[in-house]
């Protein structure tokens, strides 16, 4: 069963970001865990490491950047590596990928299955851990956390080619967003985007590699989570309101996507915010 980590355990207060250097000559591991409330930018400088993240196993090498994001599940095990990783609120992140013009990129990269990876040529990774190492020397100063966000922006945006999304997709995944208690299904899309099914079956695959389907269960687990911990609503309650068919079938979305079931979640985190 997964651990989870809150930001508080990482980002001190008053602090702008969080982070660490990880240089460990023989075998390393971190068992799986979730993050609460913060992401991860994690740079490989040498050796190699590999991590489960969300279910699949996925191998990286020497100047791979991988960015981690909220709510993945995610263990590591490394041979003879050397990585840094720079942690930092989800709020700070999205303020400075607006005054870095990289929300649509941010936006898209939140909501693909998998966590975004992008490999950097020598010269990149070495400008790209010097600019981690001085941002950990920094912690406190917000410049350093811009300096080192738009680092990663600017080589996702260039290694990564992502398109903008379409303003009728951001006006209809804002708004699918405010409608996820209301029961809304992949039926209503139509309606909600004003795009036949056909045309946004394809532009989810396009700008979003994942079906409607899939995406919206990802939403409906995200939200569900926040609703076990922040409320007294019963589960039953909490599946039906967010549209899932089924207890059940809430059941094997919300493990599917947290690795670890819905009860269980609200226990963890409840004695975890105590």
């Amino acid at each position: 069963m997964p651990r989870i980590l809150d930001s508080s355990q990482l980002i001190r207060p008053g602090h702008a970001h969080g982070g660490n250097r990880v240089d460990h000559p023989g075998t390393y591991r971190f068992e799986a865990h979730s993050h609460r409330d913060f992401c991860e930018w994690t740079l490989l400088l040498r050796g190699e490491l590999r991590q489960r993240i969300n279910g699949v196993m996925r191998s990286f090498a020497v100047g791979d950047l991988v960015f981690i994001r909220e709510g993945d599940v995610h263990e590591l095990v490394g041979q003879s590596a050397d990585f840094i990783n720079l942690t930092v609120a989800p709020k700070v992140l999205v303020a400075v990928a607006s005054e870095c013009e990289a929300s649509a990129w941010l936006a898209q990269a939140m909501r693909l299955p998998q966590a975004p990876s992008f490999r950097l040529s020598p010269a990149r990774r070495e400008h790209l851990a010097f600019v981690f190492e001085r941002a950990l020397a920094r912690r406190s100063r917000r410049s350093a956390t811009v300096l080192a966000l738009a680092s990663c922006f600017d080589l996702a945006i260039e290694r990564d080619g992502v398109e903008a999304l379409p303003a009728w997709l951001q006006q209809g995944l804002a708004a699918i967003d405010d409608a996820l208690e209301d029961g809304i299904t992949v039926a209503d899309l139509p309606a909600i985007c004003g795009r036949d099914a056909a045309h946004i079956a394809r532009s989810f695959r396009r700008y979003l590699d994942c079906t409607p389907s899939t995406w919206l269960n990802r939403c409906r687990a995200r939200r569900a989570a926040d609703l076990l911990v922040t409320t007294e609503r019963s589960l039953t309650d909490i599946a039906y309101a967010l549209g899932f068919s089924s207890q059940s079938y809430f059941t094997r979305c919300f493990t599917g996507e947290h690795a670890i079931a819905p009860r269980r979640y609200r226990e963890l985190n409840r004695n975890a915010s105590v």
